[in-house]
Protein backbone atom coordinates (compact mmCIF):
# COMPACT_ATOMS: atom_id res chain seq x y z
CA UNK A 1 0.00 0.00 0.00
CA UNK A 2 3.03 2.41 0.54
CA UNK A 3 4.25 1.62 -2.81
CA UNK A 4 0.47 2.88 -4.33
CA UNK A 5 0.27 5.77 -1.92
CA UNK A 6 4.03 7.12 -3.46
CA UNK A 7 3.22 6.29 -6.57
CA UNK A 8 -0.42 8.28 -6.53
CA UNK A 9 1.77 11.76 -5.61
CA UNK A 10 3.71 11.02 -8.67
CA UNK A 11 3.58 13.51 -12.01
CA UNK A 12 1.37 11.28 -14.43
CA UNK A 13 -1.96 10.37 -14.85
CA UNK A 14 -1.89 8.53 -11.41
CA UNK A 15 -3.29 5.07 -10.46
CA UNK A 16 -5.63 3.59 -12.26
CA UNK A 17 -9.51 2.98 -9.98
CA UNK A 18 -8.40 -0.22 -9.73
CA UNK A 19 -5.13 0.13 -8.43
CA UNK A 20 -6.61 2.43 -5.77
CA UNK A 21 -9.30 0.07 -4.83
CA UNK A 22 -6.36 -2.44 -4.43
CA UNK A 23 -4.48 -0.33 -2.28
CA UNK A 24 -7.15 0.49 -0.23
CA UNK A 25 -8.52 -3.02 0.35
CA UNK A 26 -4.79 -3.79 1.06
CA UNK A 27 -5.16 -0.86 3.87
CA UNK A 28 -8.26 -2.42 5.20
CA UNK A 29 -6.67 -5.61 5.59
CA UNK A 30 -3.72 -3.98 7.58
CA UNK A 31 -5.66 -2.34 9.47
CA UNK A 32 -7.60 -5.33 10.82
CA UNK A 33 -4.64 -7.45 11.70
CA UNK A 34 -2.90 -4.92 13.71
CA UNK A 35 -6.49 -4.37 15.72
CA UNK A 36 -6.45 -8.20 15.79
CA UNK A 37 -3.16 -8.17 17.21
CA UNK A 38 -3.49 -4.86 19.56
CA UNK A 39 -6.94 -4.15 19.85
CA UNK A 40 -6.30 -1.30 21.69
CA UNK A 41 -4.13 0.28 19.06
CA UNK A 42 -6.85 2.57 17.47
CA UNK A 43 -4.38 5.11 16.50
CA UNK A 44 -2.62 3.07 14.60
CA UNK A 45 -5.11 1.45 12.37
CA UNK A 46 -6.47 5.31 11.60
CA UNK A 47 -3.22 5.88 10.37
CA UNK A 48 -3.55 3.29 8.16
CA UNK A 49 -6.69 3.67 7.06
CA UNK A 50 -6.49 7.11 6.59
CA UNK A 51 -3.55 6.35 3.99
CA UNK A 52 -6.45 3.70 2.28
CA UNK A 53 -8.79 6.23 1.99
CA UNK A 54 -6.71 8.78 0.51
CA UNK A 55 -6.38 6.19 -2.26
CA UNK A 56 -9.82 5.69 -2.62
CA UNK A 57 -12.15 8.04 -1.30
CA UNK A 58 -15.20 6.58 -2.20
CA UNK A 59 -14.48 3.40 -0.57
CA UNK A 60 -17.60 2.09 1.84
CA UNK A 61 -15.41 -0.08 3.71
CA UNK A 62 -13.03 1.79 4.25
CA UNK A 63 -14.57 4.77 5.41
CA UNK A 64 -16.90 2.97 7.72
CA UNK A 65 -14.09 1.02 9.47
CA UNK A 66 -11.83 4.65 9.91
CA UNK A 67 -15.22 6.27 11.65
CA UNK A 68 -15.11 3.15 13.56
CA UNK A 69 -11.10 3.35 14.74
CA UNK A 70 -11.97 7.73 15.19
CA UNK A 71 -14.70 6.45 17.56
CA UNK A 72 -12.96 4.34 19.44
CA UNK A 73 -9.69 6.19 20.03
CA UNK A 74 -11.52 8.96 21.13
CA UNK A 75 -13.95 6.99 23.82
CA UNK A 76 -10.26 5.77 25.07
CA UNK A 77 -8.97 9.52 25.22
CA UNK A 78 -11.97 10.65 26.84
CA UNK A 79 -12.48 7.71 29.02
CA UNK A 80 -8.75 7.76 30.15
CA UNK A 81 -6.51 11.03 28.85
CA UNK A 82 -9.41 13.04 29.52
CA UNK A 83 -8.19 15.26 26.77
CA UNK A 84 -11.92 15.86 25.73
CA UNK A 85 -11.01 18.36 23.24
CA UNK A 86 -9.30 15.59 21.20
CA UNK A 87 -11.83 13.41 21.63
CA UNK A 88 -14.51 15.81 20.13
CA UNK A 89 -11.83 16.46 17.38
CA UNK A 90 -11.83 12.58 16.32
CA UNK A 91 -15.69 12.18 16.76
CA UNK A 92 -16.54 14.83 14.46
CA UNK A 93 -14.16 13.38 11.91
CA UNK A 94 -15.78 10.13 12.65
CA UNK A 95 -19.07 11.13 12.12
CA UNK A 96 -18.20 13.14 8.81
CA UNK A 97 -17.58 9.72 7.47
CA UNK A 98 -20.14 7.92 9.17
CA UNK A 99 -23.13 10.48 9.67
CA UNK A 100 -25.51 7.36 10.83
CA UNK A 101 -23.38 5.43 13.23
CA UNK A 102 -24.71 5.31 16.78
CA UNK A 103 -22.02 4.36 18.33
CA UNK A 104 -20.49 7.38 17.63
CA UNK A 105 -22.97 9.62 18.22
CA UNK A 106 -23.22 8.46 21.85
CA UNK A 107 -19.51 8.60 22.15
CA UNK A 108 -19.67 12.47 20.77
CA UNK A 109 -22.73 13.46 23.44
CA UNK A 110 -20.48 11.92 26.29
CA UNK A 111 -17.95 14.13 24.97
CA UNK A 112 -19.72 17.07 24.29
CA UNK A 113 -21.19 16.88 28.02
CA UNK A 114 -17.54 16.10 29.59
CA UNK A 115 -15.88 19.50 27.30
CA UNK A 116 -18.87 21.27 28.42
CA UNK A 117 -18.51 20.46 32.31
CA UNK A 118 -15.10 21.33 32.02
CA UNK A 119 -15.36 24.44 30.87
CA UNK A 120 -18.90 26.22 32.80
CA UNK A 121 -16.57 27.40 35.39
CA UNK A 122 -15.29 30.88 36.27
CA UNK A 123 -11.90 31.50 36.27
CA UNK A 124 -8.53 30.45 34.23
CA UNK A 125 -10.23 26.99 33.21
CA UNK A 126 -13.43 28.10 32.03
CA UNK A 127 -14.25 29.09 28.81
CA UNK A 128 -17.84 30.24 28.87
CA UNK A 129 -18.30 30.93 25.11
CA UNK A 130 -17.14 27.28 24.15
CA UNK A 131 -19.44 25.96 26.97
CA UNK A 132 -22.24 27.61 25.64
CA UNK A 133 -22.03 26.35 22.30
CA UNK A 134 -21.27 22.59 23.48
CA UNK A 135 -24.55 22.99 25.68
CA UNK A 136 -26.17 24.59 22.81
CA UNK A 137 -25.46 21.22 20.23
CA UNK A 138 -26.12 19.06 23.10
CA UNK A 139 -29.39 20.62 23.47
CA UNK A 140 -29.72 20.15 19.48
CA UNK A 141 -28.56 16.37 19.94
CA UNK A 142 -30.99 15.62 22.55
CA UNK A 143 -32.68 17.66 24.50
CA UNK A 144 -32.47 16.14 27.68
CA UNK A 145 -33.21 18.72 30.61
CA UNK A 146 -29.37 18.45 32.19
CA UNK A 147 -28.45 19.67 28.79
CA UNK A 148 -30.75 22.94 29.00
CA UNK A 149 -29.93 22.85 32.79
CA UNK A 150 -26.02 23.46 31.88
CA UNK A 151 -26.89 25.52 28.98
CA UNK A 152 -28.89 27.78 31.15
CA UNK A 153 -26.21 27.70 34.22
CA UNK A 154 -23.44 28.68 31.58
CA UNK A 155 -25.90 31.75 30.27
CA UNK A 156 -25.94 32.86 33.95
CA UNK A 157 -22.40 32.25 34.75
CA UNK A 158 -21.73 34.84 31.48
CA UNK A 159 -25.01 37.13 32.63
CA UNK A 160 -22.62 37.02 36.17
CA UNK A 161 -19.00 37.96 34.56
CA UNK A 162 -20.50 40.76 32.46
CA UNK A 163 -22.02 42.28 35.39
CA UNK A 164 -18.89 42.01 37.58
CA UNK A 165 -17.47 43.78 34.50
CA UNK A 166 -19.80 46.21 34.23
CA UNK A 167 -20.82 45.16 30.90
CA UNK A 168 -24.96 45.83 31.80
CA UNK A 169 -26.20 45.31 28.28
CA UNK A 170 -24.85 42.67 27.77
CA UNK A 171 -25.22 40.92 31.62
CA UNK A 172 -29.08 41.36 30.75
CA UNK A 173 -28.90 39.88 27.18
CA UNK A 174 -27.37 36.52 28.58
CA UNK A 175 -29.86 36.63 31.72
CA UNK A 176 -32.68 37.00 29.15
CA UNK A 177 -31.27 34.15 26.98
CA UNK A 178 -30.98 31.90 30.37
CA UNK A 179 -34.49 32.56 30.96
CA UNK A 180 -35.86 31.80 27.49
CA UNK A 181 -33.68 28.57 27.35
CA UNK A 182 -35.53 27.77 30.78
CA UNK A 183 -38.34 25.41 30.20
CA UNK A 184 -39.67 25.78 33.69
CA UNK A 185 -40.00 29.91 33.30
CA UNK A 186 -43.44 30.83 31.93
CA UNK A 187 -42.45 34.59 32.17
CA UNK A 188 -41.06 37.94 29.64
CA UNK A 189 -37.13 37.11 30.29
CA UNK A 190 -36.81 40.59 28.58
CA UNK A 191 -38.78 41.88 31.72
CA UNK A 192 -37.17 39.55 34.00
CA UNK A 193 -34.09 39.61 33.44
CA UNK A 194 -32.68 42.79 34.94
CA UNK A 195 -34.15 41.46 38.46
CA UNK A 196 -32.67 37.70 38.12
CA UNK A 197 -28.62 39.61 37.15
CA UNK A 198 -29.68 41.22 40.68
CA UNK A 199 -30.09 38.60 42.58
CA UNK A 200 -27.22 36.49 40.88
CA UNK A 201 -24.73 39.29 40.92
CA UNK A 202 -25.91 39.86 45.45
CA UNK A 203 -25.89 36.41 45.82
CA UNK A 204 -22.37 35.79 44.29
CA UNK A 205 -20.74 38.57 46.70
CA UNK A 206 -22.62 37.49 49.56
CA UNK A 207 -21.09 34.02 48.93
CA UNK A 208 -17.89 34.20 46.90
CA UNK A 209 -16.63 37.95 48.36
CA UNK A 210 -16.82 37.70 51.93
CA UNK A 211 -13.07 37.95 52.45
CA UNK A 212 -12.67 40.66 50.17
CA UNK A 213 -12.75 44.07 50.89
CA UNK A 214 -15.38 46.07 52.33
CA UNK A 215 -15.74 48.66 49.29
CA UNK A 216 -15.27 46.34 46.85
CA UNK A 217 -18.39 44.05 48.11
CA UNK A 218 -20.50 47.48 48.58
CA UNK A 219 -19.51 48.48 45.50
CA UNK A 220 -20.66 45.48 43.49
CA UNK A 221 -24.27 45.54 45.90
CA UNK A 222 -24.64 49.14 44.54
CA UNK A 223 -24.35 47.80 41.03
CA UNK A 224 -26.89 45.10 41.96
CA UNK A 225 -28.80 47.70 43.15
CA UNK A 226 -29.17 49.43 40.04
CA UNK A 227 -30.59 46.26 38.62
CA UNK A 228 -33.22 46.05 40.71
CA UNK A 229 -33.92 48.38 43.70
CA UNK A 230 -36.31 46.62 45.22
CA UNK A 231 -37.34 46.35 48.94
CA UNK A 232 -35.55 42.98 48.59
CA UNK A 233 -32.00 44.14 47.77
CA UNK A 234 -32.07 47.07 49.58
CA UNK A 235 -32.71 44.64 52.57
CA UNK A 236 -29.63 42.54 51.03
CA UNK A 237 -27.90 46.21 51.75
CA UNK A 238 -29.17 46.98 54.70
CA UNK A 239 -28.06 43.67 56.38
CA UNK A 240 -24.38 43.90 54.60
CA UNK A 241 -23.77 47.45 55.96
CA UNK A 242 -24.99 46.66 59.48
CA UNK A 243 -22.87 43.61 59.69
CA UNK A 244 -19.71 46.02 58.70
CA UNK A 245 -20.65 48.37 60.79
CA UNK A 246 -20.87 46.31 63.62
CA UNK A 247 -17.17 44.79 63.01
CA UNK A 248 -15.98 48.44 63.01
CA UNK A 249 -17.73 49.27 66.23
CA UNK A 250 -15.65 46.35 67.76
CA UNK A 251 -12.77 48.11 66.76
CA UNK A 252 -13.53 50.92 68.08
CA UNK A 253 -13.91 52.98 64.37
CA UNK A 254 -16.69 54.81 65.72
CA UNK A 255 -17.13 57.32 62.73
CA UNK A 256 -17.54 54.42 60.69
CA UNK A 257 -19.48 52.37 61.97
CA UNK A 258 -22.27 55.41 62.43
CA UNK A 259 -21.61 56.64 58.61
CA UNK A 260 -22.60 52.60 57.47
CA UNK A 261 -25.41 52.79 59.59
CA UNK A 262 -26.84 56.41 58.98
CA UNK A 263 -26.50 54.78 55.25
CA UNK A 264 -28.64 51.59 56.26
CA UNK A 265 -31.23 53.87 58.12
CA UNK A 266 -32.11 55.90 54.86
CA UNK A 267 -32.18 52.50 52.87
CA UNK A 268 -34.38 50.64 55.35
CA UNK A 269 -37.94 49.81 53.98
CA UNK A 270 -39.47 48.83 57.30
CA UNK A 271 -40.34 50.23 60.24
CA UNK A 272 -38.57 47.46 62.34
CA UNK A 273 -35.91 47.86 60.54
CA UNK A 274 -35.64 51.69 61.07
CA UNK A 275 -36.63 51.17 65.01
CA UNK A 276 -33.34 48.94 65.15
CA UNK A 277 -30.67 50.57 63.46
CA UNK A 278 -31.91 53.27 65.31
CA UNK A 279 -30.80 51.76 68.44
CA UNK A 280 -27.64 50.39 66.96
CA UNK A 281 -26.82 54.35 66.27
CA UNK A 282 -27.47 55.03 69.52
CA UNK A 283 -24.81 52.26 71.17
CA UNK A 284 -22.34 53.82 69.05
CA UNK A 285 -22.73 57.44 69.17
CA UNK A 286 -22.94 56.52 73.14
CA UNK A 287 -19.55 54.73 73.29
CA UNK A 288 -17.98 57.24 70.80
CA UNK A 289 -19.23 60.23 72.82
CA UNK A 290 -17.91 58.68 76.13
CA UNK A 291 -14.31 58.30 74.28
CA UNK A 292 -14.78 61.81 73.66
CA UNK A 293 -15.90 63.00 77.05
CA UNK A 294 -12.76 61.04 78.25
CA UNK A 295 -10.39 63.08 76.32
CA UNK A 296 -11.95 66.50 77.33
CA UNK A 297 -13.25 67.24 73.93
CA UNK A 298 -16.77 67.77 75.20
CA UNK A 299 -18.34 69.68 72.86
CA UNK A 300 -18.01 66.87 70.48
CA UNK A 301 -19.39 64.46 73.16
CA UNK A 302 -21.99 66.54 74.00
CA UNK A 303 -23.02 66.49 70.07
CA UNK A 304 -22.05 62.62 69.89
CA UNK A 305 -24.73 62.10 72.59
CA UNK A 306 -26.94 64.56 71.61
CA UNK A 307 -27.27 62.28 68.20
CA UNK A 308 -27.48 59.13 70.10
CA UNK A 309 -30.71 60.32 72.31
CA UNK A 310 -32.17 60.96 68.50
CA UNK A 311 -31.45 58.31 67.21
CA UNK A 312 -33.16 55.98 70.20
CA UNK A 313 -34.98 57.94 72.43
CA UNK A 314 -36.30 55.97 74.85
CA UNK A 315 -33.29 54.04 76.07
CA UNK A 316 -33.19 55.72 79.71
CA UNK A 317 -29.13 55.01 80.03
CA UNK A 318 -28.89 57.24 77.38
CA UNK A 319 -30.43 60.08 78.23
CA UNK A 320 -29.18 59.86 81.52
CA UNK A 321 -25.67 59.66 79.78
CA UNK A 322 -26.64 62.29 78.05
CA UNK A 323 -27.29 64.12 81.27
CA UNK A 324 -24.43 63.87 82.77
CA UNK A 325 -21.87 64.79 79.63
CA UNK A 326 -24.06 68.12 79.13
CA UNK A 327 -22.75 69.46 82.40
CA UNK A 328 -19.05 68.37 82.57
CA UNK A 329 -16.76 71.70 81.76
Amino acid sequence: MECLTRAGTLPGPGLTPELAALGADAGLRAARALLKEHDDDQAGAAALLEQALALSPGHREVRENLGAAYAQHARKINNETKDYRQALVLLRKALALAPDDPTARHFLEAALRNRANEVSVLGPDGDLVEATELWQELTRLDDDPDHRAGLVYVLQLRSLTAAIADRRTEAVTHMAEALAADEEFTGDPDAEAPRRVSVVLANHVLEKYQDRPFDERASLLRRAQTYDDSPDMRGVIVNVWRSEAARNFEADRFTDATLLLEQALQMAMTADAKANIGKELGVVYGAHAVRKANARRFQEARTLIGRAVAHDPNDSGLRSLKYRIDRLR
